[in-house]
This record gives C-alpha cells, sequence and structure tokens, in this order.
C-alpha cells in the first residue's frame, strides 16, 4: 500500500520537479530487535539473527543517498535472501506467500518449541 502511495505521489509532484524515492530495505543492523515489546510489555533484550547479520545502518544509509541523488523511483536495498524475497514477492506473489506462510508457521513452532523447554527446565 506504500508503495503505491508514493507512486502516485512521484506522478503528482513530477510537474513540481520533486522527486520521490521509495525505498525498501532488508535487514539493517539496528537496535530494534532488542528494544522491541516483548508479550508483557518489557523489552524483550534479544537481537533477531536476521537483523544481526543485516546491514549496517551506516552502509544502508550511504545506499540510500545513492538513490536519492540518483532520483531512482524506487530502491531495493539487501543482500540476497531477503532480496530474493522481495523478487518473488514482486514477480510470483502467489509463490511468495506460501514461502512466508511457511517460513513463519517454523518461526511460530520453533517460538512454541523453545517455550515449552524453558517451562520444563
Amino acid at each position: 500500500a506504500l508503495n503505491r502511495f508514493f507512486e502516485a505521489l512521484r506522478y503528482e509532484e513530477r510537474c513540481h520537479n520533486i522527486t520521490v524515492t521509495t525505498v525498501c530495505p532488508g535487514f539493517v543492523r539496528t537496535q530494534v530487535s532488542y528494544n522491541a515489546l516483548g508479550p508483557d510489555g518489557k523489552p524483550t533484550q534479544q537481537t533477531d539473527t536476521d537483523i544481526a547479520g543485516g546491514m549496517t545502518a551506516e552502509r544502508c544509509a550511504r545506499l540510500i543517498m545513492g538513490a536519492v541523488h540518483e532520483k531512482l523511483p524506487e530502491a531495493w536495498i539487501s543482500s540476497a535472501p531477503p532480496m530474493i524475497m522481495m523478487y518473488l514477492n514482486w514477480f510470483a506473489p502467489p509463490l511468495f506467500r506460501l514461502m512466508m506462510n511457511r517460513m513463519v508457521q517454523k518461526q511460530l513452532n520453533d517460538a512454541h518449541n523453545a517455550k515449552a523447554r524453558r517451562k520444563q527446565q
């Protein structure tokens, strides 16, 4: 929805010489997952492994600035695995949804199993 909003904005503002770059970043190494709130309303204080393996915020910012400087309409900034999923979402949405559903189900199962193991200890 946001991509389409900014696409419309891009066309509307072209006559005013205003360019709009939509940025779709992959994983960026930040504290966002560490500071995320858990079900109890407290910070999880755990860094997601995908985020931990992501690009630095500085590299992401440099790539964004390059995209803005070049007046690109859209910039997908990511490493290989997330980028593949972005392409799948763009070119093969049903396959993307199938893979995402499986990945989410696996994460839910893993979280449930980890919780059950903690209770047993």
